[in-house]
């Protein structure tokens, strides 16, 4: 009998130290928010692909190598949009610049982590700044207004 009370007792301290894994099945991944721009005068606040100020064929958007980022050129019901997918994917301090013509660009700067929290991934815009004009978020619509001079 006391064999088999050790036995047990030695069984069930044995296996409560084993880390079970609660996430088996669970599939939780969440991918960086798009960052998302629509570029607006500073005075009267139009949209300026909308009133024709700029043009959407000389956008062009670098990262700090200097090389081509993808985005796409939104122009629904005259909200007129530069979404930039990829930015978020980079974690770590960045820097981005979207050229709008051959005088104007806006510098990005953005801080991207991944976390890890329980079971699940996702990441994290630690922080985010354009850094050469005054802007604000959009909450409702989740996108950046950029007012330029």
């Amino acid at each position: 009998m006391k064999k088999t009370l050790w036995f047990l007792l030695t069984f069930l301290t044995i296996v409560s130290c084993i880390k079970v894994d609660n996430c088996d099945g669970i599939l939780c991944f969440t991918p960086p928010q798009n960052f998302t721009f629509e570029m607006v005068d500073k005075i009267s606040g139009e949209n300026l692909y909308a009133n024709k100020t700029l043009d959407s064929l000389d956008i062009i958007v670098l990262n700090e190598e200097g090389k081509n980022e993808k985005f796409n050129f939104i122009s629904h019901n005259g909200l007129n949009l530069i979404d930039v997918p990829e930015i978020g994917w980079n974690t770590g301090l960045r820097q981005y610049k979207i050229i709008l013509n051959d005088t104007l660009s806006v510098n990005i700067q953005v801080n991207t982590e991944v976390v890890n929290k329980g079971c699940c991934t996702f990441y994290q815009t630690k922080s985010f700044q354009v850094l050469n004009y005054e802007y604000h978020q959009n909450d409702s619509l989740s996108y950046y207004v950029v007012k330029i001079d």
